[in-house]
């Protein structure tokens, strides 16, 4: 992205880094670490990228399954809470880098993994997103994508960035294989119970799309 010119998304994330870890979060990036690990063979030869890491919740649970691992946002505060992770956890194969994939030069790197965590219903296009997750990754490479299955508006209590209303799974399943993916599997990896902006309390599915080049 343009990092002279931070469109308001960008800037409400950098603002929210700093609390960020909440326990909801917390645990979502467990059950997204532990569907990722149960569906995919991993292992300490494989190189990954992040899309949209945030303060680093799943990657710092997938970091002792992978080698490196390239986590990648286009928010700086959120990179400046992944690094303290780094630095006070001492995860020495992750790399942080500020990147945005919808706007920036792709990097020259292949991985063996892509994954990510509650980022798709932020982008516009999925489509081309998905075509440059299958340019990005090696040949056999691998994707894991978790986010919210569809819902009717009330997750968010804020709507800015929102994209999409979740995801449908069928929809997941064809971007993806027109982007040239085949094993495609959704699964649901965790399921988060939290109030809504409507004042009850809802149960917001959280899918994993998982495939291969």
């Amino acid at each position: 992205m343009n990092m002279k010119t931070p469109d308001k998304a960008v800037t409400l994330f950098d603002e929210a880094a700093a609390t960020w870890d909440k326990p909801i979060r917390v645990e979502l990036a467990r059950g997204v670490a532990r569907a990722i690990t149960t569906s995919l063979p991993l292992n300490q030869t494989m190189t990954a990228m992040e899309f949209g890491c945030g303060t680093g919740l799943v990657t710092a649970l997938l970091a002792p399954h992978l080698g490196k691992i390239v986590a990648t946002d286009s928010s700086s505060g959120m990179l400046v809470e992944l690094r303290k992770k780094i630095d006070g956890i001492g995860l020495a194969n992750i790399i942080t880098r500020q990147l945005d994939l919808t706007r920036d030069p792709l990097p020259d790197e292949r991985y063996h993994l892509i994954y990510s965590s509650m980022t798709l219903h932020h982008i516009a296009d999925l489509g081309a997103l998905m075509r440059t997750f299958h340019d990005l990754l090696a040949p056999g490479g691998r994707i894991a994508l978790a986010d919210l299955a569809s819902e009717d508006g009330t997750f968010h209590s804020d709507s800015t960035g929102v994209m999409h209303l979740g995801m449908d799974s069928k929809e997941l399943l064809s971007l993806a294989s027109e982007a040239g993916f085949t094993d495609l599997a959704v699964t649901t990896a965790h399921v988060i119970t939290k109030e809504g902006n409507d004042g009850k309390v809802h149960d917001y599915p959280v899918l994993l799309l998982t495939g291969k080049r």
